[in-house]
């Protein structure tokens, strides 16, 4: 177990997935979307969110925090359905006035739609300041990586969770997927094989774990050199993925110098194919 502080100390970058903002992933689906009034809301939930963004958005000011830019367009998206629902409830609330012929007093906000409010300020704060600080890797090194663990993503289905307590949570996504995960992982590849620098990536999805793991597995099965060179440059410098377990703590899900990590869903037909790619990719 780690603090924030001893992870930034010991590392050379931090990636950040939007998963750490909020204390739950499912606050706004379970505790928000199916309301008609703000008094519906749970104050303590939203005041929970508003304080793990206001961690998460000191912690972006830290000079070793580096994102994709898919970051930034993800927080939008949140940003964007806050400020919607907002604009519902007070549609809702004002017709409800009227209809009881009362004028509405600005000043008698309840303290869920002044939360609510504050979340989307928040989100937008982080929107600008994410956009700002995205790393943008360009050249044939980092477009390779980002082809492979797109490819390893599909063959393996790193992003599906298998276990039984998640089958009712396998569902289609409403939006387009920006593949964060994926580039997230080909950027600390990147990092780690082009510039020799060890870090890791804060995030509460295990699927960015089971990922990792794969690519790992990938590159170190690989019948061409190259992957090879990239897996032993990631197993000696070191890469981390860490999950919070509590505030400010955080624990290593993940880590690439430990040599028994083996993907159970990539095999064999698998990783030839992707090597087949790779060559062909290379070649053009």
């Amino acid at each position: 177990m780690q603090t924030i502080q001893e992870i930034l100390q010991s590392s050379d970058y931090v990636i950040c997935d939007t998963s750490v903002m909020c204390g739950n992933n499912d606050w706004y689906t379970k505790g928000v979307y199916g309301t008609e009034q703000f008094q519906e809301i749970d104050k303590e939930v939203l005041q929970g969110v508003a304080c793990s963004l206001g961690f998460f958005s000191d912690l972006l000011t830290n000079k070793k925090i580096i994102n994709p830019q898919e970051i930034s367009t993800e927080i939008k998206r949140m940003k964007d359905i806050v400020r919607n629902k907002i604009s519902d409830l007070e549609r809702g609330t004002y017709t409800d006035l009227r209809k009881q012929k009362w004028r509405r007093n600005r000043t008698e906000r309840t303290k869920q739609e002044v939360l609510l409010h504050e979340i989307c300020n928040l989100f937008h704060k982080l929107q600008e300041r994410t956009r700002s600080d995205s790393i943008f890797p360009k050249g044939p090194e980092y477009n390779q990586l980002e082809k492979i663990t797109l490819k390893i993503s599909e063959c393996a289905h790193s992003k599906i969770d298998y276990r039984w307590k998640h089958i009712h949570h396998r569902r289609a996504k409403k939006h387009y997927d920006l593949c964060t995960d994926e580039k997230m992982i080909a950027l600390a590849f990147y990092m780690t094989d082009m510039q020799e620098t060890e870090g890791g990536i804060l995030t509460k999805d295990d699927d960015v774990r089971r990922l990792a793991v794969d690519t790992l597995s990938y590159l170190s099965k690989s019948k061409i050199l190259r992957m090879n060179q990239v897996a032993e440059r990631a197993r000696k410098i070191g890469i981390k993925i860490y999950s919070p377990i509590k505030q400010n703590y955080f624990s290593c899900i993940f880590n690439s110098s430990e040599h028994w990590l083996k993907s159970k869903k990539l095999f064999q037909r698998d990783i030839q194919k992707i090597d087949e790619e790779m060559i062909n990719y290379s070649l053009n």
